[in-house]
Formats: structure tokens, sequence, C-alpha cells
């Protein structure tokens, strides 16, 4: 007997004349509370997220139950006009110091929490998966007084500075280029990995 993957019928569902957007998320909550299967049952959410309209019109305290346990907090403020005050809890609770307007998912409060507390980390992760609001927190803690950020490319070294300039450029020395004199007593080193070893 072969094994059937639960998230494979139910992505196979929401194109399905006979749709049950409960057992969809039913299927969703399942994977979610299974450490080895949570990315797949955060997946299912994000998914129902953007169907919402058309697949999961009268399940809203459910939707909302699963984004709160899937520890997407983001989607609280963005797809949702009313909260509760356990949900305002929580995004407080994941609100970053960089700005009360950007909320943390579950994955990027615990790895700035990690960096913040001098842990070393190793990260890898998706364009979306928001490491450059780890990064923006981390400069608005005041915990730190020269940070070095190694990016792949000149381009992205480029679009980095842009924006720490336009956020922490009157606190911070932006270095972007090894002819550059540090002058301040704050700055951060945006750098290829070439010109770092420079």
């Amino acid at each position: 007997m072969s094994f059937v993957d639960p998230y494979d019928v139910a992505l196979a569902a929401l194109d399905a004349d006979n749709f049950s957007a409960f057992a969809y998320l039913k299927t969703a909550e399942e994977l979610l509370a299974n450490p080895i299967d949570r990315s797949a049952g955060r997946e299912l959410v994000i998914r129902a997220l953007d169907r919402r309209e058309s697949h999961f019109a009268g399940t809203e305290p459910l939707l909302k139950q699963l984004v709160r346990h899937a520890g997407l907090y983001p989607y609280l403020l963005s797809e949702f006009n009313e909260l509760s005050i356990s949900e305002e809890l929580a995004m407080l609770a994941h609100q970053t110091p960089f700005s009360s307007a950007y909320v943390f998912h579950s994955a990027q409060l615990k790895i700035y929490e990690m960096l913040i507390n001098g842990r070393n980390v190793i990260l890898s992760a998706p364009t979306s998966m928001g490491k450059s609001a780890i990064v923006d927190s981390l400069i608005a803690s005041g915990k730190f007084k020269k940070l070095v950020i190694v990016l792949p490319t000149v381009a992205l070294v480029d679009e980095t500075r842009r924006r720490l300039s336009l956020n922490f450029g009157n606190t911070f020395q932006v270095i972007h280029h090894g002819s550059q004199v540090l002058t301040e007593d704050k700055a951060i080193f945006v750098l290829t990995q070439e010109r770092v070893n420079a």
C-alpha cells in the first residue's frame, strides 16, 4: 500500500469541485501540530489566505487561529480587519524594534532573539523570509556599534547601502567600499566577500 501525502491531497483539493474548506484547514492543523510537517502546514495556511475570498468564506475565525498557530503574525496585520485582544498582544510581542508597522513571524523572532543574545547563527533562507527585517532590527536595537554585512553581489551591496543609509544614516556611518575611511564610532560595513578579504 502506498503512502498518500496529506499535503498533496490538500493541494489537489483546492482545485476540486467538491472542495471542503473545513477538511483543508483540518489537514493544515494536523500538519502544523507535527514538528516534522510544520512547514507544509504553514504553506497550506498561506495558500488558504491567498484564496480566502473564493474558497474560505465563513471560516475566518478558524483561518485566523491557524495563522497564529503557524506563527505567521504579519498576516494577522495584513489580512484581517478585526483582531481579538489576545491576537493584538501576540502582534505586540512580535513587533520589531525597527518599526511599529512591521511584525516578525515566529522564525524571524527566534533568529533575532538568538542574535541579540550573542548566539552565532547560520541562516539559509529564501528571499521572502525577511532577513533584511532581522538585520534592520538588530541595528535598531542599539546593542551593536559595528556591524558587517556580507552580500554576494555589488548590486545587492548598493541596494542594501541605500536602505541602511536612509534608515540609519544619521546614526551609523555606512561603509561600502574599501576606499572609505572609518570616521565614526558607529559603523555598518556593507561589502562583498571580495571587499571584506581586501
